[in-house]
């Protein structure tokens, strides 16, 4: 909702934007029709305090960092997504003074995509490995299934057993 209300308050940088963001345009229906009154009861959230915050984002300099809180949920790529947009639409990445550039910009580790076949998935919820890894929110799910399937994976080259 702070980005809603960043781009309703005309407060985001523009220059920035054009300069730095690519793909913008993509995404920008998706920002500006978003239900800021909805989403304030749903947080129990007051206005003025959401706009306050907004404010200061964009007036001054930020640093963010996502952690275990926003990294150990299933919804872990759009809130990591968001908090990109919130800070590209302040222009506050890579600056002086503003943030680090996160990890996310630069690939961490190999490359899993979930559209494959081939990507091995969790048994009980679906999940697809990661990087090469099964999320760690996923696994107490996983772990306390009775789901017939749910015992480690035959690697390709078929020598041992593993998760990933």
């Amino acid at each position: 909702m702070c980005i809603a209300i960043i781009i309703k308050e005309g407060w985001y940088h523009q220059d920035y934007i054009d300069q730095h963001v690519t793909g913008f345009q993509e995404i920008w229906p998706h920002l500006t029709e978003f239900d800021i009154d909805e989403a304030l009861k749903v947080c129990e959230l007051e206005y003025d305090q959401v706009k306050e915050f907004a404010r200061l984002m964009t007036t001054r300099k930020a640093g963010v960092h996502t952690d275990l809180g926003v990294l150990m949920n299933r919804h872990t790529t759009l809130v990591s997504c968001l908090v990109m947009v919130l800070l590209a639409l302040c222009g506050q990445i890579g600056l002086p003074g503003t943030n680090l550039i996160p990890g996310i910009f630069m690939p961490l580790g190999a490359h899993s995509d979930e559209r494959k076949e081939s990507n091995w998935k969790t048994a009980t919820t679906g999940i697809p490995t990661i990087m090469g890894y099964v999320p760690p929110n996923v696994l107490p799910e996983e772990i306390l299934s009775d789901h017939p399937e749910r015992r480690p994976q035959p690697s390709n080259s078929g020598k041992n057993t593993r998760w990933s």
